[in-house]
């Protein structure tokens, strides 16, 4: 599997050092993970796992799982209020306030 230039740990099995003044940003490909653009990403199809261990360096904290509304996917959140989510361990969506990027929970 070929990795996006963030590489942090959603193609990483070691997960790197928290990075300090990075932003994650919903877009249509995915979550944005940047120092103002710097291009890095988390892209849709990343594994379940290595999202949620780049999340928790980002943040600092693991996102909690939430209920989805759709029975085979899975749904967390950060306690920023994103929410991230994902379908055969697969990260396929994301959701904050009044914004989505690709497969929705309800």
């Amino acid at each position: 599997m070929l990795c996006a230039p963030l590489a942090l740990a959603a193609c990483n099995t070691t997960p790197p050092s928290a990075p300090t003044g990075l932003t994650m940003t919903g877009t249509g490909n995915g979550i944005a993970v940047a120092q103002p653009n710097d291009g890095r990403a988390i892209a849709f199809g990343s594994s379940q796992q290595g999202t949620l261990d780049t999340i928790r360096e980002i943040i600092g904290v693991q996102p909690r799982q939430i209920p989805c509304g759709v029975e085979t996917r899975d749904a967390f959140i950060t306690p920023q209020g994103m929410v991230t989510i994902f379908e055969g361990g697969k990260f396929v969506g994301w959701r904050r306030i009044t914004t989505t990027g690709g497969a929705r929970c309800h």
